[in-house]
């Protein structure tokens, strides 16, 4: 009989009284039928019983300050705790506690000191803490205050505005702080770590902070704070260090983000032992990186270290790094480095380690050691980017000298260098062959590529395609062109079935002579020779035959292109009753299934064809079925006075003009989809009345699709227009003047079109857009009115956002041009502002984009006059791309410290006094990084700063600066100086003198080009050198003959002095020697800018090939039967390879047979060819290989007879012969 488990029962009432939950978890074991019983607890009577696990947790929920002090307890915070003045609001007395807030806010009144705190004050061993789900604000002193209690955990935890630390832990080791976010704490630091051993941070931002954004300490002679990690942290703009490491051992960094910090990113304090890794160290206002006391056997390596405004990285005085390893960095500041101490005698910092195999931080190469030198203020003049390497192995020739600072020198032994050459192919993709992400239809697909090699030749390119609906198919082996370093592959496939589209892969590989490897990455594309399937009109669209009352058709369809390229996209098409087709391109997004609608408005009455075309990207075609449908006369009503609009999908059409009115809410609209067209008419009041055109629906507002258009709208006392809560309308070809107030007001009112709009000349604003999203302003003039043109303005908790402003005119108004106030993410495009007491105001906006705008002649006094003002805290503003001229006081005005990293760059300023800075945020900049682009004025390819001119002619520093490389940019920094102690630079200001200028060529017809074969032991290299500004100095060659001697930029014969020169060289060959040779032209201007040629290659080939028979071919003087089988042998050595061999037979008569074979380059071959169906008689022979240079070697001619009789009958043989 099997034995059969029995629960036996536990009481539990008893526990019911004293605790909120019970976890009851079973465990049955199989016995020895098949199951296996474990962990029993007793045995009775011969039954196994097994193990009943009852755990059990305390559930307690709070919504106020409270002591927790019952162990092993989960409290749940029930609600936020707002403005509490309770110092210590939770405090956690006891061990093994979760406090969970569940995602609620403990919330201090800035005076209270912690706002949760624990702490172990007995001999008792406390800890085992879970914090959770919090967000903490406003307390004094800590947010939270964790002391002496071990093993404990921070999570998920949003601590803001604390008046002095955000989170503080003392002497708590084992602790684990996660998922935080400590930002805002004005006094201190975000997180302060003190003698806590064995931590994890992890997943920590710590922002705005005022002093460092994490500080990890610990005590003098003691051990404290060591065996940490922090990592996959963010620290940004805090008022003193990122992350600070003092007197402590062996913390592990990695993926850490420490910028924009007004100290180091990162300072070693006496931090022994520890390693920082795989992390961006950018913008910080002093060092980078720093280490002081003595901070020993550091490890610092694979990390981005850039833009740090005093150096890179700073050896403070005391000793600074000792013994550290500093390696694969990527160092790119104007100071990398700056040392004050290097350690003690035999001590001293190493800059590189020994060449090891590994992946480099920045630049090629397959080998470590020091690091990457750049400098982003010099124009790629930094040292990796200028050092000779001339075995092209990426590391520079020389050592890079880092400081010497009386008998103390440090130098990095291994930096990188930019030129890395492994000798693998490389490709490049033929133009007009199929290239990534193509589109194709066709079943036939041509794959073409360029293979090419610096040193070696290329032996084999390879193709790997997978076609929809099959697997992989590897290693295709390609047509090669040519046989030398530089060859076309190409393979036509048909695999492709029509039965199935979708994406496809491919790349393609290639191997060298010396059997070096190389591959594509995988490329892709979509085979698609289906038509967009289905299109389908949807439950919007009119129905066939149908008729409608309405003046618009809504047509709406849904398109799909399966797995193929996409649906590209749609074309629908409306045609009246006479034929006249009204046609609307709309695209779409690439690839699923899409919904799309396009409106036709407006519609006379009668009948209509429609239909929608959708095309993929590549170029299949569907239609929808055409249908047609009749507009019955739609509702049309004329007006001539005041009137309410409540007709829906009615055009109301004013046939008169109202004049001097005094009914308020003249026009009130008060029905949706409702059109009011003026044609040309004017509503006139009597200066008294309000609101000449009124619609105003409930705060939650409406989707009113309102069309106001050809009106004239003056003399209304509060707006001549106002739209309150009313979504989706159109107002267009409106003149609105001389309105006491404003000419139009809209209030929390989106997704509307104002366009073609002149609303001049009114005694307030022109146009005041409030708390209104997503609209759209295009082709408005708003000149002369009291205050301001254009205010756009937002209102706490509600802002102005997603706004688009384009060909905005502002001239002359009394106060502002534009007002952007309590707005963001807006964009202001193609502004021209002239004659306005300020020009544009940014007011508390952020995230704000304001582009091509002129802004001109200023008027008025007052510190407050100028080009563009920004005050009140503008954040991440882009000012880019304007013109600011001539304006009375200041081209640019910052008022605020709490504008904060606003770019101004690209701009032309051009003003008596171009600036007035009273306040300046941190990270706000007036010059981007250098790279690619227009600019605004002067010459260049690249932009920065700004260009700073002075109509005047007086402190014209743009025109003034010097330009020593003719880069377009100033060789020094222009100084904004600001009121008091401000300093503001544009580190990379324009000058007006560019000469990039740099030497192009051209290669003569007839002489030596790349890919040729050379016999002759003299060769004549022959460039056409040109330059656009300044005359050609010299041409020089550099070549690599085959016997592996480089000559280096031999000086060329030049024909002239001109900015268009010949340049010529004879170089001489060693017949001894014969191979690949390379060579590359150089010239430099007058100006002494460079340019270089590509990598060219060639083959000198002097020697003839070897040939000789192989086995199989007759010996001389021999007999055969019926045919001549030869089989020859050659090879070219490191020649120019085996362009043919011909293999001559000729009979005793003197006719010649002969037949010529091409062979592959390169290598040691076999080819046979059998002469068959020979008379008999007697025959010469010989094979002759020929090289493509030309070179013949020839084998000894051989003598064989050939013989057609039977064999002799012998003794006891029977010839039979079969019919």
């Amino acid at each position: 009989m099997r034995n059969i488990p029995r629960i036996k029962p536990i009481p539990v009432v008893s526990w019911l009284a004293a605790i909120s939950t019970i976890a009851l978890t079973i465990f049955f074991f199989p016995n020895a039928f098949g199951q296996s019983y474990s962990n029993f607890t007793s045995r009775e009577a011969g039954l196994n019983t097994p193990l009943l696990n009852v755990t059990y947790t305390t559930s307690i929920s709070i919504s106020s300050c409270s002591t927790l002090d019952t162990p092993g307890a989960t409290y749940n915070l029930t609600a936020s705790i707002t403005n509490s003045a309770t110092s210590y609001c939770i405090n956690i007395s006891t061990n093994n506690i979760t406090l969970d807030c569940g995602g609620n806010t403990i919330d201090g009144n800035d005076v209270a000191t912690y706002g949760i705190w624990t702490t172990n004050t007995s001999a008792k061993n406390f800890g085992n803490v879970t914090i959770q789900n919090c967000k903490l604000t406003d307390w004094k002193n800590a947010a939270i205050y964790l002391a002496a209690m071990d093993n404990s955990t921070l999570r998920w935890l949003n601590v803001s505005s604390s008046a002095t630390n955000g989170i503080r832990v003392i002497n708590s080791n084992n602790t684990i702080i996660e998922h935080i976010r400590t930002e805002y704490s004005s006094g201190s630091r975000g997180i302060d770590m003190a003698v806590s051993n064995n931590f994890l941070l992890n997943n920590i931002t710590s922002y705005g902070n005022g002093a460092d954004g994490i500080r990890i300490a610990g005590t003098s002679g003691a051990a404290g704070n060591s065996q940490g990690r922090v990592i996959n942290s963010t620290i940004l703009y805090n008022g003193g260090r990122g992350l600070r490491l003092d007197t402590l051992f062996n913390v592990y960094i990695n993926n850490l983000n420490s910028s924009h910090n007004a100290l180091a990113g990162v300072d070693f304090i006496s931090a022994d032992g520890s390693v920082l890794i795989n992390s961006t160290i950018n913008h910080n206002l002093r060092e980078g990186i720093a280490g002081s006391f003595g901070a020993d056997k550091i490890n610092i390596s694979n990390n981005r270290i850039e833009n740090n405004s005093w150096a890179g990285i700073s050896h403070q005085p005391t000793f600074g790094f000792r013994n550290a390893f500093i390696y694969n960095n990527f160092f790119n500041n104007s100071v990398n480095v700056n040392v004050s101490n290097v350690g003690a005698a035999g001590t001293a910092t190493a800059y590189n380690f020994t060449k090891v195999n590994g992946t480099r931080v920045y630049g090629a190469g397959a080998l470590l050691g020091g690091n990457y030198w750049a400098n982003w203020t010099g124009g790629g003049q930094g040292f990796s980017q200028t050092c000779a390497d001339a075995n092209f192995d990426g590391f520079c020739d020389t050592a890079y000298t880092l400081n010497i600072n009386g008998t103390i020198t440090t130098a990095d032994y291994l930096p990188y260098s930019d030129n890395y050459d492994k000798g693998l192919p490389s490709f490049v993709e033929i133009p007009a062959t199929l290239a990534n992400s193509s589109n194709i239809s066709s079943i036939t697909t041509y794959f073409n590529i360029t293979a090419f090699d610096l040193t070696t030749n290329i032996s084999t390119c390879f193709l790997s395609l997978q076609v929809p609906g099959a697997a992989w198919a590897t290693n295709f082996t390609m047509t090669n062109d040519n046989r030398g370093m530089n060859v076309t592959c190409n393979y036509t496939s048909a695999s492709f079935n029509p039965s199935f589209q979708g994406a496809f892969f491919w790349k393609f590989w290639a191997n060298d002579s010396s059997s070096n490897h190389n591959e594509t990455s995988l490329l892709g594309g979509v085979f698609d020779s289906k038509a967009p399937t289905p299109m389908n009109y949807t439950t919007l669209t009119p129905d066939n035959a149908s008729s409608i009352s309405s003046t618009s058709i809504v047509v709406n369809v849904t398109s799909s292109d399966g797995s193929g390229t996409g649906v590209a996209n749609l074309t629908f098409t409306l045609t009246n009753i006479t034929g006249t087709d009204m046609t609307e391109l709309n695209r779409t997004f690439i690839y699923g299934f899409y919904n799309y609608s396009l409106n036709f408005t407006s519609l006379a009455s009668g009948t209509y064809l429609f239909n929608v075309t959708a095309t993929d990207y590549a170029g299949n075609k569907n239609t929808t079925e055409r249908r047609t449908v009749t507009i019955a006369a739609g509702t049309s009503i004329s007006i001539s006075s005041c009137t309410t609009l409540d007709s829906s999908d009615a055009t109301y059409n004013l046939t008169s003009s109202i004049t001097d009115s005094a009914t308020s809410y003249c026009i009130n609209i008060s029905a949706n989809n409702v059109t009011l067209d003026c044609g040309g008419n004017t509503i006139d009041g009597n200066d008294i009345a309000d609101w000449g055109i009124w619609t105003n629906r409930s705060a939650a507002g409406e989707f009113t699709n309102i069309t106001i258009q050809n009106c004239k709208i003056t003399d209304w006392d509060t707006e001549g227009i106002y739209l309150g809560n009313a979504h989706n309308n159109t107002l267009r070809w409106l003149n609105v003047s001389s309105n006491p107030d404003q000419g139009i007001s809209a209030t929390n009112s989106n997704n509307s079109r104002y366009e073609h709009l002149d609303v001049s000349v009114n005694s307030l604003r022109g146009i005041r857009i409030n708390t209104a999203s997503n609209n759209v302003f295009s082709n408005i003039t708003t000149n002369g009115n009291g205050a301001d043109g254009f205010y756009l303005a937002g209102a706490s908790g509600r802002l102005a956002t997603y706004n688009i402003m384009t060909n905005i005119t502002a001239i002359g108004n009394l106060q502002r041009g534009i007002r952007i106030d309590t707005a963001n993410s807006n964009t202001l495009n193609n502004a021209t502002i002239y004659y306005n007491s300020i020009g544009l105001s940014l007011i508390v906006a952020d995230f704000n984009v304001v582009v091509n705008s002129t802004i001109y002649g200023t008027y008025g006094g007052g510190g407050g006059s100028g080009g563009i003002q920004m005050a009140f805290g503008d954040d991440s503003n882009n000012i880019s791309n304007n013109a600011i001229v001539n304006t009375t006081l200041h081209g640019i005005i910052l008022e605020s410290s709490a504008n904060t990293k606003n770019i101004i760059s690209n701009n032309f300023f051009n003003n008596t006094r171009n600036f007035n800075i009273t306040f300046f945020g941190t990270g706000t900049s007036f010059n981007t990084t250098q790279q690619n682009g227009t600019r605004i004025y002067s010459a260049g390819t690249q932009i920065g700063g700004n260009f700073w001119a002075n109509w005047t002619g007086n402190n014209d520093f743009s025109k003034d600066c010097a330009d020593a490389d003719w880069d377009g940019f100033c060789d020094a920094n222009y100084t904004l100086n600001g009121t008091g102690s401000v300093k503001v630079a544009d580190y990379l200001p324009y000058s007006d003198e560019y000469d990039k200028g740099v030497p192009s060529f051209v290669e003569i017809p007839a002489t030596i080009g790349n890919a040729s074969n050379v016999s002759s032991t003299t060769a004549f290299f022959n460039i056409t050198a040109f330059d656009a500004t300044t005359d050609i100095s010299t041409c020089f060659l550099s070549i690599q003959n085959p016997s592996g001697i480089s000559l280096s930029n031999v000086t060329m014969t030049k024909n002239l002095v001109s900015t268009n020169v010949t340049c010529n060289y004879t170089n001489s060959f060693n017949p001894l020697q014969q191979g690949a040779f390379l060579w590359k032209f150089l010239a430099n201007d007058s100006s002494n800018n460079w340019n270089q040629t590509s990598l060219f290659s060639g083959v000198f080939d002097s020697i003839a090939p070897f040939v000789d028979y192989y086995s199989s071919t007759p010996a001389n003087a021999s007999t055969s039967t019926g045919s001549i089988l030869m089989n020859a042998t050659s090879n070219d050595g490191s020649g120019t390879g085996i362009a043919n061999l011909t293999f001559t037979l000729t009979n005793i008569t003197g006719t010649d047979m002969t037949e010529l074979n091409r062979t592959f380059i390169y290598g040691f071959h076999n080819y046979s060819l059998n002469f068959t169906s020979l008379a008999s008689g007697t025959y010469l022979f010989n094979v002759t290989a020929t090289d493509f240079a030309g070179n013949k070697n020839t084998t000894e001619r051989r003598t064989t007879s050939i013989s057609t009789a039977p064999p002799a009958q012998t003794s006891g043989e029977t010839i039979i012969e079969l019919f």
